[in-house]
């Protein structure tokens, strides 16, 4: 029982708590993971990074007090169920991100590179900093584990130009050192045909690299 003196003040600073928590909730939603961003400035990536910041503080605030049922009078009701949609959301977001990534470098897909490249870019630096932030706070709860992982996997920006420049070199020098007359084309007219459309997917490729 809230003694009726202080009951006032509790009310306040449980409502400062809640608008603290919303405003950094709907914002990394908003902003981040529904990227209703059109232009992405400093102030922006700061805002972002300030409210991911927040979120990882009220959950080590909600770890070090679990258990205690001073929790159920801080935060709002549906606290836990917000942590539980910003862990899938988030987590789903990162996943998908790699996925994309691995799946364009696997099938050379220059298309799907280039967009996941220039989202990678775009957001290079607020990246950087949230994989620092976990690292840097080492969040173990279950809620928001899997959410940490994603993070935490996703392949930085700088390595993903890396392997997808590398992969494009190789797939040049493959083109220029292949053999037109060779086995396959010599003695079978399916084998020959096999081999030409092969290749002339990799021209196609190769070719796409130089328009995007």
């Amino acid at each position: 029982t809230i003694v009726t003196y202080v009951r006032q003040p509790y009310l306040i600073v449980q409502s400062q708590i809640k608008i603290k928590f919303d405003n950094a909730y709907l914002c990394f939603m908003n902003q981040f993971l529904q990227n209703n961003t059109s232009k992405i400035t400093n102030e922006i990536v700061e805002t972002i990074e300030k409210s991911f910041l927040y979120l990882i503080e009220f959950i080590k605030f909600k770890n070090k007090l679990k258990d205690q049922s001073i929790l159920t009078h801080i935060f709002s009701e549906d606290f836990n169920e917000k942590l539980i949609v910003l862990n899938r959301k988030t987590t789903d977001y990162f996943i998908e991100l790699q996925k994309t990534y691995e799946d364009g470098l696997k099938n050379i897909d220059i298309s799907s590179l280039k967009e996941i490249l220039d989202f990678m870019h775009k957001w290079n630096l607020l990246l950087m900093k949230m994989k620092n932030i976990v690292r840097i706070h080492n969040i173990n709860d279950i809620v928001v584990n899997s959410m940490m992982k994603a993070i935490t996997d996703l392949t930085i920006y700088s390595h993903m130009l890396h392997n997808v420049s590398q992969k494009i070199q190789e797939l040049e020098d493959e083109f220029i050192y292949q053999q037109l007359i060779n086995k396959e084309t010599i003695e079978f007219s399916q084998q020959r045909d096999k081999f030409y459309r092969k290749l002339n997917d990799k021209f196609f490729i190769l070719d796409k690299t130089k328009l995007q």
